[in-house]
């Protein structure tokens, strides 16, 4: 492809996630849901994402989410724990467009690979679009563009 457009409707979702999104003060779920109690999240889509983004390996239940509180750094989170998080963001609110920008920068290999092939089966009726510098995240694709500065 040399050349082409892309036509979005004005009342279209787009869904940005970029590598350094911010994390808010307040609960895991906040975070995830922007609200504090399971009550009036949809759980099953709770479960899809916390599945997805690999979340069960630093928290153990979906439960959890409502007491675990951090501040807007993450405080006592790795970089790819909050990585995980705002992905789950972007993913638990339905949207039109994915935009990812290096979302998986943080994670190793292997937990790239897992995370990605959750997010191809999840969104896979949806427009998405990755930024990524890393060879094997450009390898799982069928179609890239490559720009050379």
């Amino acid at each position: 492809m040399t050349q082409g457009e892309i036509i979005v409707s004005r009342d279209a979702v787009i869904s940005l996630t970029s590598q350094n999104a911010r994390l808010y003060s307040g609960t895991l779920l906040y975070n995830i849901c922007y609200c504090n109690t399971l009550d009036i999240v949809d759980v099953n889509r709770l479960n899809q994402v916390f599945s997805i983004c690999a979340i069960d390996e630093f928290i153990d239940r979906i439960e959890d989410l409502e007491s675990k509180k951090i501040d807007s750094l993450g405080g006592g989170l790795s970089g790819g724990q909050i990585q995980r998080l705002v992905l789950a963001r972007s993913l638990y609110h339905e949207a039109d467009i994915y935009l990812f920008d290096e979302v998986t920068s943080a994670l190793d290999e292997t937990l790239q690979r897992k995370v990605y092939e959750g997010l191809f089966e999840y969104l896979k009726n949806k427009t998405t679009i990755h930024i990524s510098h890393r060879p094997s995240i450009q390898s799982m694709f069928n179609e890239g563009l490559v720009y050379k500065l």
